[in-house]
């Protein structure tokens, strides 16, 4: 109850090394307004970490097919992004939004917004999601089958986990999940526009997590805070995002320990040049993420009868980064068609060649309700903390 297993096309658990109950989709890149909230220990997104209200949602945009050469690394199967309400015509508009169902379900939204003046307007979320389990019972991989938790928890090695002990969630709840952000808009004209975003969030949720092998359930814990900033100011356009906090994907693991402190930066520059029906558009993009275990690795060593059958997931504070240029031409040669190109090189820590993406695309837009799109790309997935580790070895 509260799981989200999001794909486009069927693509979901694709690469070979992913376990097979690891349900996080790795090759589909989500965004919040333009914002990368993909994570960067094994790949996927988690969708009870966005802080964001369903009542702010103003659309969600899907790409199908390859677009990394337009939106990053990540997008190899198509792109989700989030657009967030930025309207606040009237002096304050609040939207709110609450239900309560059976199962222990306590579900909150809320929304508000004000034009403070005919440049300033801000935004404000918050939500909280509260759920039980629609099942008291466990799947256990070893018997093959449903059971009471204790029966439940003996891992494929025959031995006993006592990790679900330790959680903080009990076996009846789903998720606790608390989040809000705010948003200040500062439209100087009409081609030059400022936005300030910040926001935290707080969750606890019992998923699928690939390292438990007792149960295809744990409980994974994130405490996260995210700041942006957005500019554009006549056709130059920036965006320096950073999120950081704490997580622990699975908690009462210690064999990997993965629980670590994490923080993540994303910067990018682009300037659009115009000339009558064509634009082109060259990029810069950073992208740094950082994970450190080495407190939470000597705490499970000091507590443990044998230190020795402790390891963390890193070892200690790890970072990994890439920089990146980029060039897109969009060109309308008429009203009903558009083509579009682009090319993006990526060079990865660790990685010793550079990753390049491509892509070609032609729309025709036969009226208002029907179009051909054609795409023909090249895209990739980005470094994840697993694959630095093999190839820092």
């Amino acid at each position: 109850n509260g799981n989200y297993d999001v794909q486009i096309r069927g693509f979901d658990n694709v690469p070979p090394e992913n376990f097979e109950y690891f349900s996080e989709n790795t090759i589909s890149l989500v965004m919040i307004d333009g914002i990368p909230v993909y994570n960067n220990v094994n790949g996927g997104t988690f969708w009870e970490t966005l802080p964001i209200s369903i009542n702010q949602v103003e659309r969600i945009d899907v790409v199908r097919g390859p677009a990394s050469a337009l939106y990053g690394p990540n997008a190899a199967s198509g792109v989700i992004n989030i657009i967030t309400k930025t309207s606040g015509n009237k002096k304050i508009n609040v939207s709110l939004d609450d239900r309560i169902g059976n199962f222990n379900t306590y579900l909150g939204d809320l929304y508000v917004s004000s034009k403070l003046s005919d440049k300033f307007k801000i935004t404000l979320g918050a939500k909280y999601d509260y759920r039980n389990r629609y099942d008291d019972q466990y799947y256990s991989f070893r018997e093959g089958k449903y059971m009471p938790m204790g029966d439940s928890l003996h891992q494929i090695t025959d031995s006993k986990y006592l990790g679900v002990y330790n959680q903080s969630l009990s076996k009846d709840q789903a998720r606790q999940v608390l989040g809000g952000n705010i948003n200040l808009l500062y439209d100087v004209s009409k081609d030059i526009k400022f936005r300030l975003s910040g926001g935290i969030q707080d969750s606890k949720i019992q998923t699928a997590f690939f390292e438990n092998l007792a149960t295809p359930l744990s409980v994974r814990l994130s405490n996260i805070g995210f700041f942006s900033f957005q500019g554009n100011v006549k056709g130059l356009t920036a965006l320096l995002s950073y999120q950081g906090g704490h997580q622990n994907l699975s908690e009462g693991a210690s064999s990997p320990v993965l629980e670590y402190k994490m923080s993540n930066i994303n910067a990018n520059l682009e300037y659009n040049f115009v000339f009558k029906n064509l634009s082109i558009r060259p990029g810069f993009n950073y992208q740094s993420a950082t994970y450190d275990d080495s407190k939470y690795e000597a705490e499970k060593k000091q507590a443990a009868k044998n230190p020795a059958n402790i390891n963390g997931l890193f070892h200690g504070a790890k970072t990994t980064g890439l920089v990146a240029g980029s060039l897109r031409a969009d060109y309308k040669a008429f009203d009903k068609l558009r083509l579009i190109a682009a090319a993006r090189m990526d060079k990865y820590d660790y990685i010793k060649n550079n990753s390049l993406s491509y892509q070609l695309i032609a729309s025709y837009k036969l009226n208002d309700n029907n179009l051909i799109r054609a795409s023909y790309a090249q895209a990739n997935r980005g470094a994840f903390r697993s694959e630095e580790r093999r190839v820092g070895k």
